[in-house]
């Protein structure tokens, strides 16, 4: 634990070693995001981040564990000759290692159990299936901590990620099905920047259904535990999630270019600092264009407290039970979750 608390304080650190005469705030929001320490937020960043609906990014979660882990998976893979179950193992050790220095919040280890648990099946030969995976990484940490049935990160990480796997590829077929450009032109013959096009809307409606999703899962139980409903993280998310990945990767190439200390590592830890000052900056000024407009961003009370737990369950229940096994879902299975959490605004939701 101490080893680990060094290393935290050196990474810490590694992130202040970037280009001068950049706003101080910018270099606290940059260590808050990396290291998922919130409490280095000043009242305002908080405050704006927070009516942004983008405050969670704050937390060591499974995005950021999946981002790091995915991209150096995706590296390794390059290495020529290297064995993917060495680039794997390589991975694991790095999120774990990554999770424990952040800090090791449950909502980490909860994502780094669920690619350990991934990972297993691989290597022993099974069926690899990420709903496994979740509800596997779900059963041992109930084990282990059954009140952590209870708690408002385990309930949020699990209704959201349950609702990627089931839910989104689900409607990411249908919106591409209906609504992809030249859709019933062959891809071969598709001009160069037709293409390109085709490619960027794709990648837009990864990002709306991720979005939708995730907000369908997690807004009752923000509801409920929080008070708050914030819709801007439908429109913000589109950006901020790129952006975050960015912050994520310049954080990561400037702590490892900083270990090894000595030029031109240290020269491209300043570099990569810096651009994820810039990034984290201009975060910052999006986040404050978010002001709590009514309707947008409204404080809630939620009678009975636990409505909110009940509507997320709900939720999983409709998309679950509501998929047909061999055929495509009709049009009313894409809207049942809404429909739940219209319910759930009438009968429980009550501006505060």
């Amino acid at each position: 634990m101490l080893w680990l608390s060094q290393q935290h304080e050196r990474v810490e650190a590694l992130l202040h070693h970037g280009p001068d005469g950049l706003e101080e705030s910018y270099g606290t929001i940059y260590t808050a995001l990396l290291l998922g320490e919130p409490a280095l937020l000043d009242a305002d960043q908080r405050a704006a981040f927070t009516v942004a609906g983008e405050i969670y990014l704050f937390a060591i979660s499974g995005l950021h564990v999946a981002v790091l882990a995915g991209t150096l998976w995706w590296l390794l893979r390059k290495i020529p000759g290297l064995p993917h179950a060495v680039g794997e193992l390589v991975t694991l050790a790095t999120a774990w290692l990554y999770i424990e220095i952040a800090g090791g919040t449950p909502s980490a280890r909860r994502a780094g159990l669920m690619l350990t648990c991934y990972l297993l099946a691989k290597w022993f030969g099974r069926a690899r299936s990420p709903l496994a995976a979740v509800l596997a990484a779900g059963v041992i940490t109930l084990i282990f901590d059954p009140l952590a049935l209870q708690n408002s990160g385990f309930e949020l990480s699990y209704a959201v990620v349950l609702g990627l796997i089931l839910y989104a590829p689900r409607l990411r077929d249908l919106l591409q099905r209906r609504a992809m450009p030249w859709r019933d032109v062959p891809p071969a013959s598709l001009a160069p920047w037709q293409k390109c096009v085709r490619w960027l809307w794709a990648r837009v409606l990864d990002m709306a259904v991720t979005t939708w999703t995730a907000l369908q899962g997690s807004a009752p139980l923000t509801a409920e535990f929080f008070g708050v409903f914030s819709a801007h993280t439908l429109s913000l998310n589109f950006i901020f999630f790129p952006l975050v990945c960015a912050v994520l990767w310049s954080g990561a190439v400037a702590v490892l270019a900083g270990i090894v200390g000595i030029p031109p590592f240290t020269w491209l830890a300043w570099l990569a600092n810096g651009a994820g000052l810039v990034v984290v900056g201009l975060m910052q000024k999006i986040a404050q264009f978010a002001p709590p407009w009514p309707w947008l961003f409204v404080h809630l009370q939620i009678t009975p407290p636990v409505a909110g737990s009940f509507a997320a369950l709900a939720v999983l229940a409709v998309i679950l039970f509501g998929q047909s096994k061999n055929k495509v879902p009709r049009w009313w299975y894409y809207v049942l979750p809404l429909t739940v959490l219209v319910g759930f605004a009438i009968f429980t939701a009550r501006a505060g």
